[in-house]
This record gives C-alpha cells, sequence and structure tokens, in this order.
C-alpha cells in the first residue's frame, strides 16, 4: 500500500507492464513542473529486479527515462523476451531512453547479458553486449554494436531498430574450443564459414 505523499513515498507493490516490482519508493523533483513536465526518480529494492532510474513525462506521449541501472533475473516476469528454459542476467547501464508514443525514438547505454545458459539439457552461450553511442545515425535508425564478453561463441554483430520497433541484427559468430559439441554443431548450420571460421548471422522481428 502506498505510503508518504505524492512528492516523496513508497509503495509495497507496484504492477508494471504485467510484472509486479515489489519495494519501490519514489521522489517528486518539483522544479521539473517549471518545464511543463512531470520528473520522478524510482528506486526499486525487490530483489529480483533492484534497479534505479529517473523518468520525466511531457507532452505528446513523450517519456525521457535517465539514468537507468537495473540487474534483472533471465527467467522473471522482467524478461519475457527469453523463453522458459534459460538461466542468467540482463544489466541496464543506459544514460538516456526517450520513447514518443510508446516508440523507441532514442537510447544510449549498454545492455550485457551475463552467462546465459540453456537449462535442459544443460548449454552455457557465454557473456554479451550491446554498446548504443549516444550520436544518433543520419537515418534515424538507433544503432548498437554487439560482441561477446566471454564464453564459448566469438560473436560480433550489429543491432539497427527502425521505425521505433522494427530490428535486424546480424553479424559473425564461430565456436571457440571449450563449445559445447552441439553448440559448435548448430553454428555450423548458419552455413559457410569465412577463413577465420567465422559464420554469418541474422535475425529480424519488432518488439
Amino acid at each position: 500500500m502506498p505510503a508518504g505523499s505524492m512528492w516523496h513515498g513508497s509503495c509495497g507493490q507496484l504492477a508494471v507492464a504485467g510484472a509486479v516490482l515489489s519495494d519501490i519508493r519514489w521522489q517528486l523533483h518539483p522544479w521539473a513542473l517549471l518545464g511543463a513536465h512531470l520528473e520522478l526518480a524510482l528506486q526499486s529494492a525487490d530483489a529480483r529486479a533492484p534497479g534505479t532510474a529517473t523518468v520525466a513525462l511531457g507532452f505528446g506521449g513523450r517519456v525521457t527515462i535517465s539514468d537507468l541501472h537495473a540487474d534483472l533475473q533471465i527467467g522473471s516476469d522482467y524478461l519475457p523476451l527469453f523463453p522458459s528454459g534459460w538461466s542468467g542476467r540482463v544489466q541496464l547501464a543506459l544514460n538516456n531512453v526517450e520513447l514518443k508514443n510508446g516508440r523507441l525514438a532514442h537510447l544510449h547505454g549498454t545492455v550485457t547479458a551475463l552467462s546465459l545458459a540453456q537449462i535442459r539439457p544443460a548449454m552455457p552461450f557465454g557473456s554479451y553486449e550491446l554498446s548504443f553511442p549516444d550520436a544518433p545515425r543520419s537515418d534515424g535508425a538507433i544503432a548498437a554494436q554487439l560482441h561477446d564478453v566471454g564464453g564459448p561463441l566469438a560473436v560480433s554483430g550489429t543491432l539497427i531498430v527502425r521505425n521505433g520497433s522494427d530490428y535486424v541484427l546480424s553479424g559473425l559468430a564461430a565456436a571457440r574450443a571449450d563449445a559445447n559439441p552441439e553448440l559448435a554443431k548448430a553454428v555450423e548450420y548458419l552455413g559457410p564459414s569465412d577463413p577465420q571460421g567465422r559464420h554469418q548471422y541474422s535475425l529480424a522481428g519488432s518488439f
């Protein structure tokens, strides 16, 4: 149940996009009202999804999230993009996220997936980082660079997001010597390799 006031308070549970967060605290920044927008500093002490962020709500369906830091467990309600039967964590360190009418307009920072693994049959996939630069592309698309940060796969690639929701992820992948044989075989299915043993991949969809 909410406690405190609209300026500074807390609540035991908060439903966000179908998931429920526990132990949420907020503080309203009154000076932001002078600029005709609402700004809140939020903090989650939920053990499943601890994090902090500043959220600003403006006119015309514009939402800006700054200084977003969170640590989310795969397999929880907070990361439905991963299928069931996976484990690991996703860490968010985003300087700025902008949404316009519910669509992604800008993203700056890093998203790191740590110790990704399939549970049954047990198969580690490693850790990966997406880096979103602050400078926008000339065509208005959002771009990020993908690379592995350890594990059985050597991966590099580029993520392009257009129209706020349509994405294409493409690049090169190769199995390292310590990769699970089944995982190495799956990489071979991507097609012929280049002289360095890397295989091209491409994924497209929308969110």
